[in-house]
């Protein structure tokens, strides 16, 4: 089956990032926090396996991706919302671009969006890849 995550080159917010027991800001520190004003609405947040990786999650994670966002790249980040993937009751291996959890941006995020991401258990082994992806939606009227 094919799989849909598009990445655009060099805009990660996380690339190759472990994931550790707690929250943690995306390891692309020129991506993170990155301008989306052109895009809002019409933009999707996906968390994904690196492609050729593995991810291996012990039984029962809870991954977290927290969306925040501002007015400015300097300015106050403010949680713009969570997305919150909780995996299967056994240890679970993901292989190469499958998809673990995605955040979709509302109109109404300010031009400034940035990422931490973290777990209830470290990953026994593997990383992951935060990266925009631009959805393809009907105007709205």
């Amino acid at each position: 089956m094919w799989k849909s995550n598009v990445r655009p080159y060099g805009e990660y917010f996380a690339k190759a990032q472990a994931i550790t027991a707690a929250q943690v800001a995306g390891n692309q520190t020129a991506n993170n926090p990155s301008r989306f004003d052109n895009s809002q609405g019409g933009t999707g947040i996906r968390v994904a396996v690196p492609v050729g990786g593995s991810y291996v999650a012990p039984a029962s994670q809870v991954l977290t991706l927290t969306v925040q966002h501002s007015e400015t790249a300097t300015g106050t980040f403010t949680t713009l919302g969570t997305a919150v993937y909780t995996g299967p009751a056994a240890a679970t291996t993901y292989v190469g671009d499958d998809l673990l959890c995605e955040f979709i941006l509302p109109p109404s995020a300010k031009p400034w969006v940035k990422i931490t991401i973290g777990a209830s258990a470290a990953a026994t082994s593997g990383a992951v890849d935060v990266f925009p992806t631009y959805i393809s939606r009907p105007p709205s009227k």
